[in-house]
C-alpha cells in the first residue's frame, strides 16, 4: 500500500496568538480549524496539520489514543467512547453501576456527517442542538463526524428515524446544511454498540454515494446498495453498456424519475403509489407504459423492475 506523507508543524505556546490558545483550550479534544489549517493542543505543545482528510484522521487518531491512555474512564460518555473505538474494551461492572448505565437497554447508534466545512466541530453543534436525554451520549469521531448513541427502549424504528431527521432539520434551520446520518441495527445491550457504529458508518457512506438526496440511511435497508457496491467497476461499466447506451435515467423527466422512485418505495403497488403521487391510477399506468416504450422494461414486472433498479444504482457511481 502506498503511504501518504503529511507535513506537520509543532509550536511552543509562545509561538501562537493568545486568542487561538484560549479557543483551543475550550474545544472538544482541543482541535479546531483556523486559517484552513488544523490546530491541536497536545500537552504543552501545539500541532498544525493540513486541513484535509489525512490531517483530520491523524488529529483525531492522536486524540482518541490520548483519551484512551487515561486509565479509568471519568464519565459514562468515555465508557461509550471506548466501547466504540476499542474492540477489546469491556467495562467493569462497578463502572456500569457507578455511572448508572443501563447495560441491557436497546440502543441505536447514528453516525452524523457534514459534507460542508464547519466553523465548529459537529460534536459541539449536535450537543448544543439535539435534545439528548439521560442515557444518551454524543461522541466525537472527527471534526465533521459525530456519533449519537440513543436509548431506544419503547421506540419503533420509524420513531428513531423521525428523531434523527428532526435533529438534522434543527441544524438546517440554523444554516448548517448538507448533514447526513447513517444508523446501524438496534443494539440489544451496550456491548453491541461498536457493531452499531461500524454499520452506521457504512450506512452513511453508502447512502451519500447512492442516495445523496436523502438525509437518513438505515444499514438494514441497504442490501441492494451493498451488493452493487461490491461489483468491480469494470463489471459495472459492462452491465451498464449491455442494458443501456448511456444510463437508465437518460431522457427521463423529473416527473418520471419521481414516479419511479415512489413506485419502487411502495413495492410496485399501483394503488399505493398513485395515492402518494396524488395522481389517478390510470395516469400512473400511462407513465409506466411510456417508460416501457422508451426503455424496453415494464416496471410492473418484478424481474424488469429489479433490472432497472440495479442498473439505476450502477449509473449513479459510474
Amino acid at each position: 500500500m502506498e503511504r501518504s506523507e503529511i507535513q506537520a508543524k509543532i509550536f511552543q505556546p509562545e509561538d501562537l496568538p493568545q486568542d487561538l490558545r484560549d479557543e483551543l483550550a475550550f474545544t472538544p479534544d482541543h482541535i479546531m480549524i483556523h486559517d484552513n489549517q488544523i490546530y491541536m493542543q497536545l500537552d504543552h505543545m501545539y500541532i498544525c496539520l493540513p486541513n484535509n482528510r489525512t490531517g483530520t484522521e491523524l488529529a483525531y487518531t492522536i486524540a482518541r489514543r490520548k483519551r484512551g491512555s487515561g486509565g479509568r474512564p471519568a464519565s459514562a460518555a468515555e465508557i461509550y467512547e471506548r466501547l466504540l473505538y476499542d474492540p477489546d474494551y469491556h467495562p467493569e461492572r462497578s463502572l456500569i453501576t457507578e455511572y448508572r448505565i443501563k447495560e441491557n437497554t436497546p440502543r441505536c447508534v447514528a453516525v452524523f456527517r457534514s459534507v460542508n466545512p464547519l466553523d465548529k466541530d459537529l460534536h459541539s453543534i449536535i450537543t448544543s442542538m439535539a435534545p439528548v436525554e439521560a442515557g444518551d451520549a454524543v461522541i466525537s469521531a472527527d471534526f465533521q463526524t459525530a456519533v449519537l448513541i440513543k436509548d431506544t427502549e419503547g421506540q419503533s424504528d420509524e420513531e428513531v428515524s423521525e428523531f434523527i431527521e428532526a435533529v438534522i432539520g434543527t441544524m438546517e434551520s440554523e444554516g448548517i446544511t448538507d448533514i447526513h446520518a447513517g444508523t446501524g441495527r438496534k443494539c440489544a445491550d451496550i456491548h453491541g454498540i461498536r457493531n452499531g457504529y461500524i454499520e452506521g458508518l457504512r450506512a452513511v457512506e453508502l447512502g451519500m454515494r447512492y442516495h445523496r438526496q436523502d438525509r437518513v440511511y438505515a444499514f438494514d435497508k441497504q442490501t441492494l446498495e451493498m451488493i452493487v457496491d461490491s461489483i468491480p467497476d469494470e463489471t459495472k461499466k459492462s452491465i451498464l453498456k449491455t442494458f443501456f447506451r448511456h444510463g437508465p435515467t437518460d431522457g427521463l423527466s423529473d416527473e418520471l424519475l419521481e414516479t419511479v422512485r415512489v413506485f419502487f418505495r411502495n413495492d410496485l403497488n399501483l394503488t399505493a403509489a398513485s395515492r402518494q403521487l396524488f395522481i389517478h391510477r390510470n395516469t400512473l399506468n400511462y407513465r409506466l407504459d411510456k417508460i416501457r416504450k422508451d426503455f424496453g422494461l415494464d416496471l410492473r414486472s418484478f424481474q424488469d423492475a429489479v433490472i432497472f433498479r440495479i442498473v439505476s444504482e450502477i449509473a449513479k457511481v459510474i
